[in-house]
């Protein structure tokens, strides 16, 4: 669904849209598609499938599950209408992130509204960046999101 009225478009980060794809909630995600126009992924990634989405779901088979192997952005994901998701990547990082989406949207959302407002600016996110490179496993999920917010070539 493409937007067309340009002063309908909703924020683009606020990662609504993914949380009900993910917990499986199709009622609210259509509310929530006629009321916002569009949707987008919550994350820049390399490789996003959004600009070819409309020819790749001609491709896609019916059936009760999509399987997203290489999940990135969750392009995929967002713009099909699958009963049931299987995510995968092999980066424990990104699962991590939609794990904590999945699971708790408003920690998230606090998490990332503080690093997005006090870490808004180059210092900030290169101690962000120091920080989350010199961590040893978990709690980085709200780092990945402000990191590859505020990166130049989004890998």
């Amino acid at each position: 669904m493409r937007c067309t009225d340009p002063a309908s478009t909703p924020p683009r980060h606020s990662g609504r849209a993914v949380l009900h794809h993910l917990s499986g909630n199709r009622r609210a995600e259509r509310q929530t598609l006629q009321r916002r126009c569009c949707m987008s992924t919550i994350l820049k990634w390399g490789g996003n499938k959004t600009a070819i989405m409309a020819e790749l779901k001609k491709h896609l088979p019916a059936g009760p599950r999509l399987v997203e192997p290489f999940a990135g952005s969750c392009a995929v994901m967002i713009e099909t209408d699958y009963p049931h998701y299987l995510v995968a990547d092999i980066n424990p990082d990104l699962i991590n992130l939609y794990q904590v989406i999945k699971n708790d949207v408003e920690y998230f959302t606090k998490e990332g509204r503080y690093l997005f407002e006090a870490r808004n600016d180059p210092e900030a996110y290169y101690k962000t960046r120091q920080e989350f490179n010199l961590r040893h496993g978990g709690a980085g999920h709200a780092m990945v999101a402000q990191l590859n917010g505020h990166c130049i070539s989004y890998i």
